[in-house]
């Protein structure tokens, strides 16, 4: 299986709702309007021998297949599919079976439309993604280390590969695949503000409401929906039970949250809907 039959697949499994965007066999989420939304803080160089790596998250659809996805990609014999965990349903991941590099190149799916790529080279990540288009886009570099893994000033140190290097790309792929996520509710909110702009200030200035009922129930609809994804279809708000008893992966979830800022993003875009 080649790259493009690679993007051939996952364009037919990709699913989105009525307000995205269709293309062709397939549905990303559209871009409406740039904006503006805080970034990390971006750390210095610094010197190092060891050889340093990329970790490229992408938000493309509302979901994917992964069953299908799956079948699919087992029937073609080029990538295999890594064990993850035996709890985790909501991601795979793949590596080639034909590697030309010592470190091995991965890529992990996961069902809520996001794609995580280790060591992909851009011009791979970009044929796999042309036909998903790029919606959101989060990165980092990481390296290998022979100590523990740790995240130190905005650089993931990945312990040489043992039997838990998996474990730890995805507890890093799922914190990359909740920021990505997150930032498309922020953009969907901002343009929802924007679409009442006008609404409010004929409130105030006691002017008729040119609204439907329809448009009204509408309206409400888009604000009861980013609730719901924000606060109870993610895992915006709380640890997921997989690391409660896995405390080293834990501290890991939690660092990367903390360099994404994803408990204060999700605080400031549920004060915003409170005042919708």
């Amino acid at each position: 299986m080649n790259i493009y039959s690679l993007t051939k697949c996952l364009k037919n499994i990709a699913i989105t709702e009525t307000n995205l965007a269709e293309q062709t066999d397939c549905a990303s989420v559209t871009r409406t309007k740039e904006r503006k939304r805080p970034l990390r803080k971006k750390q210095l160089p610094k010197e190092s021998n060891k050889k340093t790596l990329q970790v490229v998250a992408f938000c493309t659809a509302e979901e994917y297949q992964l069953s299908k996805l799956g079948v699919a990609l087992k029937e073609q014999n080029v990538y295999e599919i890594l064990d993850i965990a035996d709890e985790i349903e909501d991601a795979i991941c793949i590596r080639s079976k034909y590697e030309t590099d010592a470190d091995p190149k991965e890529t992990f799916l996961f069902g809520c439309g996001t794609v995580v790529f280790w060591n992909v080279p851009m011009l791979e990540r970009k044929r796999v993604a042309k036909s998903l288009v790029e919606e959101e886009k989060e990165d980092l570099d990481y390296e290998y280390i022979e100590t523990k893994t740790r995240l130190n000033k905005g650089t993931i140190l990945l312990q040489n590969e043992n039997s838990e290097t998996i474990l730890e790309k995805y507890t890093v792929s799922n914190v990359l695949s909740l920021s990505v996520q997150l930032a498309i509710w922020e953009s969907l909110l901002e343009n929802y503000v924007d679409s009442i702009k006008g609404i409010t200030q004929d409130i105030s200035l006691e002017n008729r409401v040119k609204l439907t009922r329809n448009e009204v129930f509408m309206k409400t609809g888009e604000l009861f929906d980013l609730r719901h994804c924000i606060n109870l279809s993610s895992d915006l708000l709380d640890t997921p039970d997989f690391y409660w008893d896995r405390e080293r992966l834990e501290r890991l979830f939690q660092s990367m949250c903390s360099l994404f800022n994803i408990t204060k993003r999700t605080k400031v875009m549920n004060e915003k809907l409170n005042h919708c």
